[in-house]
């Protein structure tokens, strides 16, 4: 059964105090930040904002992998010194703006196509909304009235079913299509870590990823590390859970907090053995 987080905390402090910095990648949307009625709404809590830019102020690797535009995500973060992985992984862009695009022409173009398509024939009912992105495109039936909310399922399936190539997976009120690629957040995720360690090879023991959505669910069931699912539910291949992005905040605090604890006593244990007696 998974276990809440804080109920195991001096485990995991444990585990995850063993390398020399920590390594945290996590969602955006119910993760982050609330998920609102319209996702043009969400927006970090200064506290979430705060901690974070103390944790890479203190040396850890921070990551976001979000279903979302890169562009879009940057620009709602905002947030120097972090990895973005933006459209469930297609686009990154590393700490010091190096960018890199794994979505081939091919697969641009059968996005493109598809989002056409989708716009056309459902763009027009109340409630839905067709989100383009790069690589990726989203039906959106939250605003939608539970009989629609119903419907889309089927109406999305039926409409993709000539257009080979593509997968097409539901999140929280949302259809998400995408290239029937091997890219995926999971990929995404490693990706940086191998990337990271190469350029700074300090060690970490457990890294640490959270999310809260059907796309983190293939990320939970491979991850090496400590894996925390946003929200109680009945299943999930998390090793831990959290009830909320507030208790995701109280994560992060408690992480820096056990960091720079770790660090005090270090340093005042060097200091110890070089005074004078």
């Amino acid at each position: 059964m998974t276990r809440h987080l804080f109920d195991d905390w001096r485990a995991v402090a444990g585990r995850a105090s063993e390398g020399e910095r920590l390594a945290i990648i996590t969602d955006f949307d119910g993760t982050l930040a609330p998920i609102r009625r319209r996702a043009s709404h969400a927006r970090l809590s200064q506290r979430v904002r705060q901690a974070l830019e103390r944790l890479i102020a203190d040396g850890h690797l921070v990551a976001i992998v979000s279903g979302r535009p890169l562009e879009d995500l940057e620009t709602r973060v905002g947030i120097a010194g972090l990895w973005y992985a933006g459209s469930h992984g297609y686009f990154l862009r590393a700490p010091d703006g190096w960018r890199l695009s794994l979505l081939r022409h091919e697969e641009r173009r059968r996005i493109l196509h598809v989002t056409h398509r989708l716009k056309v024939t459902l763009g027009h009912l109340p409630g839905i909304i067709v989100e383009a992105k790069p690589g990726a495109v989203a039906v959106h039936y939250r605003l939608a009235t539970p009989a629609m909310r119903r419907r889309i399922g089927p109406l999305v399936r039926g409409l993709l079913g000539g257009f080979p190539g593509l997968r097409v997976f539901p999140g929280r009120m949302v259809w998400e299509i995408l290239p029937a690629g091997h890219v995926d957040k999971y990929l995404a995720a490693r990706f940086i870590l191998r990337v990271a360690r190469q350029r700074d090879p300090r060690p970490w023991t457990w890294p640490i990823y959270l999310g809260d959505d059907v796309s983190d669910e293939g990320v939970f069931a491979r991850w090496p590390g400590i894996s925390v699912a946003v929200g109680q539910r009945p299943k999930t291949a998390a090793r831990y859970f959290v009830r909320s992005p507030a208790q995701v905040a109280d994560c992060l605090e408690r992480l820096d907090d056990l960091y720079k604890t770790s660090r005090q006593r270090g340093e005042a244990a060097n200091a110890a053995r070089i005074s004078p007696t």
